[in-house]
């Protein structure tokens, strides 16, 4: 389900540096093409921070909330 709330500018909470190395996801650089699927806060209560459950950047997917098999 799409957020109801009406910020224009989010932030995307990532994985820990840990669990991103394990997957062996890149650094993401300026003008990087990334997609993300989430999550937010329960009744999108305090800032608009989506926490990714996975990540598609340079056609690979990421993860983000589980460790790689």
């Amino acid at each position: 389900m799409l957020p109801s709330r009406r910020e224009r500018r989010w932030e995307i909470e990532l994985a820990p540096l840990l669990r991103l190395n394990q997957w062996k996801m890149p650094e993401i650089r300026n003008g990087a093409m990334l997609s993300a699927v989430g999550f937010t806060f329960k009744d999108e209560q305090g800032e608009a921070i989506l926490r990714a459950e996975y990540v598609w950047l340079d056609g690979n997917a990421y993860g983000l909330r589980s460790s790689p098999a």
